[in-house]
């Protein structure tokens, strides 16, 4: 039974209202009234929070108000996009669980299993990798498919996954026999794929603690890219030639660039490669908010409108 208010607002999307404003409503009310419009309607919706503090704050308030009407399959369907936290003129790197949790959320909005997802301005400001080359960068296992050994570890490392054995953090994968351990961003378990010569023949989990394989079998594994860009040869050389160019027109010395040539052509990622991401990419990259367009059940519900405004300034 949904409340009085989230009816009025449903009724009026219903109508074709482009734009709804409530006011009054506290942050805990806020993420109730978000709560009961996920669990009572069909919506799909994008919450902007000011930044990172309230945007954390009110997606576990969403999340348990979920379970508290009894939604608790729901919950698990209300991602968080965040933001780098890091800026480039900075001496840290993005951090690798930010990445994963970032495009796992992009990925999940593509497939529509996300039902709900939370981010501040900054996270909302940040390009994203293009719509389609995360679907490119993609893959889906199954059973009975013929995979070449190397086409799928050249695959995975070009979808930003290092191979490390054993196989017990997200973005890691190694080949041990004809067994293909990967801890892919989209399962709570890594995967653990037995071939037969080329050919998949079974997919199961694996417990990342003890290394032991669990007994149902899986009809696919997901595997989500964590990477903002492919990371191949094609993309390597796409990258020397745009940041050659660039270090020309702005005097950067050629020493400075020949250390990042020679890690590309190494195959070395260096966590800096984030920052540059843009020269490795065909294509520009895009807002999250182009991901949302690919589904018209999405809404977006500005948490706070005044101190988003003032973010954005």
């Amino acid at each position: 039974m949904s409340s009085r208010l989230s009816q009025e607002i449903t009724a009026r999307w219903n109508k074709g209202f482009t734009k709804v404003e409530v006011s009054g409503l506290g942050a805990s009310a806020r993420a109730f009234l978000i709560a009961d419009l996920i669990a009572n309607t069909k919506q799909r919706i994008a919450v902007i929070a000011p930044d990172l503090s309230s945007a954390e704050r009110i997606h576990q308030d969403i999340k348990g108000f979920l379970k508290i009407l009894g939604h608790e399959s729901l919950a698990g369907d209300v991602d968080f996009f965040s933001g780098w936290e890091q800026s480039p003129y900075r001496a840290f790197h993005p951090s690798i669980k930010n990445r994963i949790r970032r495009l796992r959320a992009l990925r999940r909005i593509q497939l529509g299993l996300s039902r709900a997802i939370v981010m501040d301005v900054e996270a909302l400001a940040q390009r994203c990798q293009p719509v389609q080359e995360i679907s490119e960068q993609a893959l889906v296992l199954k059973p009975g498919e013929t995979w070449s050994r190397q086409d799928l570890c050249s695959k995975l490392e070009a979808a930003g996954y290092s191979r490390n054995d054993p196989v017990e953090d997200p973005g890691t994968y190694t080949v041990r026999g004809s067994l293909f351990d990967i801890f892919s961003s989209s399962n709570r378990r890594p995967f653990r794929i037995d071939f037969f010569d080329e050919t998949i023949e079974s997919i199961k989990t694996f417990d990342p603690n003890s290394q032991r394989t669990e007994a149902q079998s899986l009809s696919s594994a997901e595997i989500f890219p964590i990477a903002d860009f492919s990371f191949d040869e094609k993309s390597g050389a796409r990258a020397k030639s745009a940041i050659k160019h660039f270090c020309d027109e702005f005097g950067i010395p050629k020493q400075q660039r020949d250390e990042i040539f020679e890690k590309i052509d190494a195959k070395i990622k260096d966590p800096l490669f984030e920052y540059l991401a843009p020269y490795f990419r065909e294509k520009d990259g895009v807002s999250v908010l182009e991901y949302l367009k690919t589904n018209p059940t999405w809404q977006i519900a500005v948490s706070d409108f005044l101190g988003v405004e003032s973010s954005a300034d």
